[in-house]
């Protein structure tokens, strides 16, 4: 049975790979893992019923010749069944030295189990290895986590040391918009200094401090987008940048899972401004619950939206090549066009704006920067094919931004409004309820709506059947198989808004 095992423990790696999957993009946080990891636990089932039983009733009751024959067509049977599997599961993990750590301490941890068995009846255990991946790998991660963490804390106080030489250190939180206005201010700033801002969306201290690895000893701005999804996350990160400048984008109801109530959402947006007592801190006044946290702010301070605030945002127009807009500040009245769709993407980057100019950069510089933005990728992408427009947002899974990516395709002219989707996760309690009011204002807009079969796709079919305007409602089960459909359904004139492309393990 060596062979087994040896086999045993090659088949565990890639049925670990879901559950490292889910470890990983938890920040492998037990208490996340074991509330996703059953969405996985068929694997197991299906390893035992087509992998482990088969092996261990061969090895009992068969002899000789047929005995290797039945093994190996089992074998193979399960190579070719996880080929299959890891294409239909879009499982996504990021190759770090901390998942090889995981990855083949688990694979140690197997084979200690199973090793003492050698030459017992017991020895067939090591055919059941894989069905036991659920249970290994969060084990092999609490093993490794007092070393995992003293190591983090060590690669974090270095770069947090490194960082005291950069002169302006701008934070920027919100539940939307973050990576947009950060990508804006960065191509703003980087024509006037040395500037370094954290790639796609590092917004993590682990991935922060990656970003400082990079940084050269003259860099003059550094730019840290700051992510949360529980309390405690943005005082980590304010304490580690010690920023000097702030931006906070907006704030929706994201990650109710892990915050509970929209109120401790904002508490922990908050703690952003509350780390700046003198430097300035701009907010997104047209999102009502920043508004309300500008107005408790004592210390500089500037407000950008369309009213009642320091920069005015007027006159914001849409088409299908681009947004205009006004932006009034300290005197300026600057007219910009941005090759970007919606007035998110003009708050976007009438906030970078507002914060370049007060860092010296000139009116005509903002307006060639805005007319040479590219697109952040899947964040109202345009993509035209053909005839058929595609406004590719699946990054945008909180409400907020669902609504306006809905608000900007019914100000497009279109043959035909068509939209997928997988609903929004992580709203807690109030997930029913905001799919729901979701649904509805996509049978208000669209004509054609393909849904992902989930949970959270249910509560939007419902809300698309209560707006009563008799929207094409297809059911599908996940983006490939919309894919697949796309030519069937989309034409020439239409269309096609693409948001909230979730990963597979929140729909199984």
């Amino acid at each position: 049975m060596i062979g087994a095992l040896v086999f045993s423990l090659g088949i565990g790696y890639f049925y670990s790979l879901p559950y490292a999957s889910v470890l990983q993009g938890g920040g492998y946080r037990l208490a996340v893992y074991f509330r996703r990891a059953k969405r996985y636990i068929f694997l197991s089932v299906l390893h035992f019923c087509l992998f482990a039983a088969p092996l261990i009733l061969a090895e009992v009751f068969l002899h000789n010749a047929l005995k290797y024959f039945v093994c190996f067509f089992v074998f193979i049977v399960t190579s070719v069944l996880l080929f299959f599997l890891a294409r239909s599961m879009r499982v996504h993990v990021t190759v770090t030295d901390r998942l090889v750590r995981l990855l083949i301490t688990a694979t140690l941890l197997s084979a200690v189990i199973v090793l003492p068995t050698y030459g017992t009846p017991l020895t067939l255990l090591c055919a059941a290895l894989p069905a036991l991946a659920p249970i290994v790998l969060p084990l092999a991660a609490l093993i490794l986590s007092p070393f995992e963490r003293r190591n983090n804390r060590r690669y974090i106080r270095a770069a947090s040391e490194r960082l005291r030489s950069v002169p302006i250190r701008i934070g920027i939180t919100g539940s939307y918009g973050k990576t947009t206005v950060k990508v804006f201010l960065d191509r703003l700033l980087s024509a006037g200094c040395d500037i370094l801002a954290t790639p796609a969306n590092y917004n993590t201290p682990l991935g922060i401090a990656k970003t400082v690895q990079t940084m050269n000893d003259g860099t003059e701005v550094f730019i840290a987008e700051m992510g949360a999804r529980r309390t405690g996350d943005i005082s980590e990160l304010v304490e580690m940048v010690r920023p000097t400048e702030g931006i906070l984008t907006g704030i929706a109801p994201q990650h109710l899972e892990t915050f509970g109530n929209i109120e401790n959402v904002m508490a922990e947006k908050e703690q952003l401004s509350l780390a700046i007592p003198s430097g300035k801190v701009y907010y997104n006044l047209a999102d009502e619950r920043v508004r309300e946290l500008y107005a408790r702010r004592d210390g500089a301070k500037v407000g950008v939206g369309y009213k009642d605030a320091d920069a005015i945002l007027s006159d914001v127009a849409i088409t299908v090549k681009g947004t205009s807009f006004r932006l009034r500040y300290k005197g300026f009245d600057i007219s910009l066009d941005i090759p970007l769709l919606g007035r998110a993407a003009a708050e976007d980057f009438a906030l970078a704006a507002t914060v370049a100019i007060d860092h010296g950069i000139h009116a005509e510089e903002i307006q060639i920067v805005a007319k040479r933005l590219s697109v952040v990728p899947h964040r109202m992408e345009v993509i035209h094919q053909g005839g058929l427009t595609v406004l590719d947002d699946s990054y945008n899974i909180d409400p907020v931004g669902a609504a306006a990516a809905l608000e900007t395709l019914s100000m497009l002219p279109a043959k035909r409004r068509i939209v997928y989707t997988s609903g929004m996760v992580e709203l807690g309690a109030e997930t029913e309820r905001l799919n729901e009011g979701y649904g509805i204002r996509i049978g208000e807009v669209c004509d054609v709506a393909l849904v992902q079969t989930s949970v959270y796709g249910d509560a939007v079919v419902r809300g698309i059947e209560k707006a009563g305007r008799g929207t094409n409602i297809i059911r599908v089960r996940d983006t490939e198989e919309a894919t697949a459909l796309f030519p069937s359904v989309v034409g020439a004139g239409d269309v096609l808004l693409v948001t909230a492309d979730l990963p597979r393990d929140y729909l199984l």
